[in-house]
């Protein structure tokens, strides 16, 4: 599972070449959100907007994303294309009228670059005591400018950690978070750490870590 916020600042490199065209300052979704229809590259010699697909997306790493084509073409604004830097900030209301935070990032799916759901923030506070929710997108009823509605039944479902499954879960640092049910913590892409009596972090292996779910099961 991706993140939008993750791919802003990535080079842009031509896999055949080796060229870097550009860097990547903004995601743009369908009107619907069900995908990422392109991203948004400023071009490396003239700051020139230009646009990729994600066809043309080779592989998105940590420092870059790679792609198959030697030039991208100038980006032209769609009118029904929805922004990932407007769309950060959108308040979420549930269908039985209950806020349920703003919008901070979209969660998508390579190769495809079909978006999953919605990362939503309820506050410093409430990310620091509860973590983010995630709304799929499924749950999704009605998108405006001024919010998006959400199903009641279908919001979708707090982060939880990894190991356990427990909610009981917040955010201490940037892509850090403690589970206090199981006392680990783990970071967004679920890799799961153990918190030494010096503070230092010890990362499980995946073995260990199946071995600890498949007890869970059997207990």
């Amino acid at each position: 599972m991706q993140k939008g916020k993750d791919c802003i600042g990535l080079a842009v490199i031509c896999e055949n070449t080796g060229k870097i065209l550009g860097k990547i300052t903004d995601v743009i979704c369908t009107s619907t959100l069900h995908s990422i229809e392109f991203l948004q590259v400023a071009d490396k010699n003239s700051n020139e907007l230009r646009l990729c697909i994600p066809s043309w997306i080779s592989s998105i790493g940590r420092d870059a994303a790679l792609v198959t084509l030697a030039d991208l073409p100038s980006f032209q604004i769609k009118k029904d294309g929805i922004l990932l830097s407007k769309l950060k900030g959108t308040h979420v209301v549930c269908s039985d009228g209950t806020g349920l935070g703003e919008v901070v990032d979209i969660l998508f799916e390579l190769p495809l670059c079909n978006i999953k759901g919605l990362e939503v923030s309820e506050g410093f506070i409430g990310d620091l005591l509860t973590g983010r929710l995630c709304i799929y997108k499924e749950a999704i009823k009605t998108i405006s400018q001024d919010c998006i509605l959400v199903d009641f039944w279908k919001k979708g479902l707090e982060l939880s950690c990894p190991l356990c499954g427990s909610n009981e879960v917040g955010k201490i640092g940037q892509d850090q978070f403690y589970c206090w049910n199981c006392f680990v913590e783990y970071d967004s892409k679920n890799q799961v750490y153990t918190v030494e009596e010096d503070g230092s972090l010890i990362a499980y292996g995946t073995d260990l870590l199946d071995q600890w779910k498949q007890e869970d099961k059997n207990a």
